[in-house]
């Protein structure tokens, strides 16, 4: 799944509530069954007036989030991420910048995951992610 992607300066704007400030938010993947069992997405959040991706998994219920980039925003990147599960394999990559994370699940029922923000509070504001 890859997508040229583009955060407006509306993403920099936290909760302001310390339990939700560094919270990641979700880009886009797919799932495997339900996305909080099983599933593959890029992570965000706003940090330093940069957007901090993360590989973002949930792996029989447990959730895995590691940082791997930076994007800044009003800037067009191609971000994407590539399962192989011959390998076990996932590369997530923004521009020419590759990380990579191990996952066991085989591919099955599921449906595309795309931008959600949040964890514990909602957006403080309209927030624009151009995804082409």
């Amino acid at each position: 799944m890859s997508y040229m992607v583009k955060f407006s300066a509306s993403c920099l704007e936290l909760p302001g509530v310390f339990e939700c400030d560094g919270d990641f938010n979700k880009l886009f993947g797919w799932s495997y069954g339900w996305h909080h069992s099983n599933s593959i997405r890029i992570g965000w959040k706003a940090v330093d007036n940069k957007i901090r991706l993360a590989m973002y998994t949930y792996e029989d219920g447990k959730r895995y989030i590691k940082g791997f980039a930076w994007a800044y925003v009003e800037v067009m990147n191609q971000v994407s991420i590539n399962y192989d599960p011959v390998t076990g394999v996932i590369e997530y990559k923004l521009n020419d910048k590759s990380a990579y994370m191990m996952y066991s699940k085989k591919p099955s029922f599921g449906y595309n995951l795309m931008p959600y923000y949040g964890g514990q509070c909602p957006a403080p504001t309209t927030m624009q992610i151009q995804l082409l």
